[in-house]
């Protein structure tokens, strides 16, 4: 499958879970894609049809926005910008978090993706269109007692949509559309589930943990000619965790 030929992908946390995921399938479909993360031990280029591979952290905006530069330059622009990285501090004394803690928790899911997708208009604007999509997350939403998700990581992805919501309204006029996917659990990323924990949340949910392959069709969904007159949106990818507005 071709969709995609002759597009430049830049995908931010793309050396394992729904991020080396979603690379995977935006190579399938033909795009050229390029893939920034902190591991670079975990992913070369050449696999799952990744076209190149740069060490970056996004929450160290020099850093990101040298791996969008140099792949504006060898590539000549860049059309769809996928801010996948994240990650959470939690702990079940959210009270006791320490400043440092929300600190980065804060510039790796909301900083880090803005200073990407700013990094990228520039060479995406020229190009008249382009696709921004945010992996978000159900925890926007949904609080949990416990361990769950630190006030940082929810604030940090609620922060997200309002992004969506005022960013998709300016670059509408050059073509560009953004939108975010507020994810469910995968199973597949952070703290794995146990056991007593996987079979309680499947009681509740039966259509289960879907993995990162639901993220990556969502994902592809809103960067095909599917996606042309979607724009603003929060789409809800949870297997039922989250339903509703």
């Amino acid at each position: 499958m071709s969709v995609l030929k002759g597009k430049v992908a830049f995908v931010t946390g793309g050396a394992r879970g729904i991020g080396r995921c979603v690379a995977g399938a935006l190579a399938a479909d033909g795009a050229t894609v390029v893939v920034a993360d902190r591991r670079v031990d975990e992913v070369t280029a050449g696999e799952d049809g990744i076209a190149r591979v740069h060490q970056a952290d996004v929450a160290v905006r020099e850093e990101i926005s040298e791996a969008v530069r140099a792949t504006a330059g060898e590539y000549g622009g860049i059309d769809i910008v996928v801010n996948n990285a994240g990650m959470d501090a939690a702990r079940p004394d959210t009270w006791n978090q320490q400043p440092e803690e929300w600190s980065r928790v804060i510039d790796v899911n909301l900083n880090g993706a803005w200073w990407c997708t700013s990094a990228a208009l520039p060479y995406m604007i020229p190009r008249g269109g382009g696709r921004i999509v945010f992996v978000g997350s159900n925890a926007a939403r949904l609080g949990g007692f416990g361990v769950g998700h630190s006030p940082a990581y929810s604030a940090a992805k609620a922060a997200l949509s309002g992004l969506v919501v005022a960013l998709s309204s300016q670059l509408e006029q050059f073509g560009i559309r953004v939108n975010a996917i507020s994810s469910g659990p995968t199973g597949t990323t952070g703290t794995p589930p146990t056991e007593a924990e996987r079979e309680d949340y499947l009681s509740r949910f039966p259509l289960g943990y879907g993995g990162p392959e639901p993220i990556a069709a969502a994902v592809r969904y809103l960067v095909h000619p599917s996606g042309d007159w979607v724009s603003g949106s929060v789409m809800n990818v949870s297997g039922g965790e989250h339903r509703g507005i």
